[in-house]
């Protein structure tokens, strides 16, 4: 334990306290001055406050002989910190109710308004003379005394307003719109209208479906477009003035204060923009059988991220509206519930697809392995394609340059590009380079599903709850695959790797040096799509009549089971619901 003596530090190390206050308030309000108007209004503050005190005192170490080995902490020293944080939410809102005839009315209209203050103070000095005098006016190094502080606030105001109407209960229309200012933008930029519409039919309704009503009990028809707004940077409250940084630089034998700015700014940020459009049919045959489908189409431009911007600036790289994304998928349900005497089912199916696609990014791409470029999807996979093993040195021979010094059972790469044709065509240039690299895989799901089963009998009760998906891609980092691999335990198909003796081998030759092996490529992934037994439950409603003799009302015991059976192709002892990486967050199934 030379210098780190866990149990000596924490009996003698000093403390650490953290003392926190927090209030949470919500007040609602509803008025009606007449029966067809309602005014209301909602205010929902939330305060907190966290002061630490951190104590650290050092602690000496020894050998076994009693000779000092060297202290945890060199030093004793203080830090003192005060944070608060104000959120608050207040809401205001009319709402008016009104039917002429066959026509019916319903207008609202409002506004809100959120804002956030947050501040923090600490304060550090060290060499406590005395160790049991806690306090920052006691540190005796004047020369490392600090402080330091910062406060960020941001605001969004927002005016909202809904128009309904149906007319017979037949046809009906919905307008809404959003008008919404955003301090994280300069005051050109600031506001932005978000406007939406739908309609629908209720063919079901209409006099000419009457015959077949026993039938077709209800049968809607509808569509809609509208246009949502995000200005959410994450921790960037003033996105298009970054805050300066603090220095100080020596020139001539003296030190100067100095500001610098590290980030550049962009004043032409604006809202990020969703438009969406969609159409769907919702039946319920028999009055036992509901089945919903929707077809959806969404366009998200001017989404705010950072790309790369030269390096000649030596700042880093600002926000900007810089992607197009588009999601185009259709989701279909069906739930069919009957009785038959004491005995009751219910069956419900769910299937959804999506295809996700980056129309733009301006020309540019990001992430290693996970990618995003354009005329992909989100965080596609990025790598090589794996040919298989080399089994014989005259194979390695023959084949491209790879990386570092190959063996036999090393992985074979293909040499797709890195040279180009008369025509310009990209063409092998007998090397493995970054330019042989291409998306090989989504994780983006496709054909999620899902089904549930509900069954009882008198005061029996069935139910089970079943998911999966159709088609996606999962990588798991060769890191987390080769046996034994950052002191890993071994699992049995990881002995699957190759040998003299085992040339069919799934995995590569066994290498704590070998960087060939570990590229990102096809070989580690996987098909993660799968069918899952997410819940079971069986249980009984004991009778009433035999409760009452015990001066009780209800009671129901169960057995319950969740990830019961997971059919899937994916590594064995990882969970494909997270399906890259799964190793790095030890998702094991």
């Amino acid at each position: 334990w030379v210098k780190i003596n866990p149990v000596g530090y924490i009996e003698d190390g000093g403390n650490r306290k953290t003392n926190n206050l927090e209030l949470y308030g919500n007040l609602n309000i509803t008025y009606k001055p007449v029966d067809w108007l309602t005014l209301s209004g909602m205010v929902a503050p939330r305060y907190l406050t966290r002061n630490t005190h951190a104590f650290r005192k050092s602690v000496m170490t020894y050998y076994e002989d009693g000779s000092e080995a060297g202290a945890a902490n060199t030093f004793t020293d203080l830090t003192e910190s005060a944070y608060r944080f104000f959120y608050g939410t207040y809401q205001f809102q009319t709402t008016a109710q009104k039917s002429f005839g066959d026509h019916n009315f319903s207008v609202m209209a409002g506004t809100s308004r959120e804002t956030y203050d947050e501040k923090f103070l600490s304060g550090y000095r060290r060499d406590f003379v005395y160790n049991t005098y806690e306090q920052l006016t006691a540190g005796a190094d004047n020369a490392t005394k600090d402080n330091n502080g910062l406060q960020n606030q941001w605001v969004l105001v927002s005016g909202f307003g809904r128009f309904n109407y149906n007319f017979q209960n037949k046809y009906l229309f919905e307008a809404n719109l959003r008008y919404d200012g955003t301090s994280r933008f300069i005051k050109d930029n600031r506001w932005a209208a978000f406007p939406s519409f739908s309609a629908g039919w209720l063919i079901s309704n209409e006099s000419f479906m009457d015959n077949i009503k026993p039938t077709v009990k209800m049968l809607k028809i509808r569509g809609s477009w509208g246009k949502l707004g995000n200005q959410n940077i994450g921790s960037s409250y003033y996105p298009f003035a970054e805050a300066l940084s603090l220095g100080s630089v020596s020139m001539g034998g003296n030190l100067y204060q100095m500001i610098t700015q590290t980030t550049l700014s962009n004043p032409n940020l604006r809202w990020e923009e969703t438009v969406m459009k969609g159409i769907g049919v919702d039946a319920n045959l028999f009055n036992k059988l509901s089945v919903t489908f929707d077809w959806y189409d969404k366009k998200t431009d001017g989404i705010l991220l950072k790309l790369n911007t030269s390096q000649l600036t030596g700042l880093a790289s600002p926000y900007q509206n810089a992607a197009v994304v588009t999601n185009k998928g259709w989701e279909f349900s069906a739930r069919y519930d009957d009785n038959f005497g004491d005995f009751k089912v219910g069956v419900g199916f769910n299937i959804s697809d999506v295809k996700n696609k980056i129309i733009d990014m301006k020309g540019q791409t990001s992430g290693d392995l996970l990618r995003q470029q354009e005329g992909y999807s989100i965080n596609s996979i990025y790598g090589y394609i794996a040919d298989g093993l080399y089994q014989t040195q005259e194979e390695i021979n023959a084949g491209p340059v790879q990386i570092g010094t190959l063996k036999p059972g090393d992985v074979r790469y293909r040499d797709i590009a890195g040279a180009f044709d008369a025509s310009g065509k990209a063409i092998p240039d007998g090397k493995i380079t970054d330019a042989d690299k291409v998306i090989i895989g989504s994780t983006i799901p496709r054909y999620t599903y899902g089904g549930n089963l509900d069954l009882g009998w008198k005061g029996l009760r069935l139910s089970a709850f079943l998911q999966g998906v159709g088609k996606v891609d999962g990588y798991l980092n060769a890191h987390y695959v080769i046996p034994a691999a950052n002191s890993s335990a071994i699992k049995p198909w990881q002995l699957d790797y190759w040998s003299v003796d085992n040339k069919d081998a799934a995995l590569p030759r066994v290498s704590v040096t070998s960087t060939n092996n570990t590229q990102n490529s096809t070989l580690w992934m996987r098909s993660a799509a799968y069918l899952r037994l997410k819940n079971i439950q069986l249980g009984y409603e004991i009778p009433k009549s035999f409760l009452k003799k015990f001066g009780m009302q209800s009671a129901f015991i169960y057995v319950n089971g969740q990830n019961i059976f997971t059919n899937s192709k994916f590594y064995q002892g990882y969970d494909p619901e997270i399906n890259f990486d799964a190793g790095a967050s030890d998702g094991v199934a």
